[in-house]
């Protein structure tokens, strides 16, 4: 049973996965050497990282964004792994690589 209170949080959570997706990895792709620059390839790598899986041979594609259908356990990690990736360039290298392999892609 979820309470008003973790409504409220979850509503926020998503928001601020949103932000990050929408504004802070592409305004920090754009100044640093990410090898992706878009939201929804950055999205694809956080995703990727909760399941260490393709995302959506997990949770399938719906009409209803992803972010949407996480748990609150799910969203707090793809928050924390959004985080870590904004703040190294490295990382989300090495998650895109992963995230690539999950494909059965290379590097590009």
């Amino acid at each position: 049973m979820t309470t008003p209170d973790d409504d409220t949080r979850l509503v926020a959570q998503r928001a601020h996965l949103r932000r990050l997706a929408n504004e802070s990895f592409p305004e920090a792709a754009r100044r640093g050497a990410y090898p992706v620059r878009l939201n929804h390839c950055f999205l694809r790598i956080v995703y990727d990282a909760i399941f260490a899986a393709q995302w959506d041979t997990v949770l399938p594609k719906g009409r209803v964004p992803v972010v949407d259908r996480l748990t609150p356990k799910q969203l707090t990690k793809a928050i924390d792994i959004a985080e870590a990736v904004l703040a190294d360039p490295r990382l989300c290298a090495t998650l895109n690589a992963r995230s690539l392999a999950y494909r059965g892609r290379g590097m590009r």
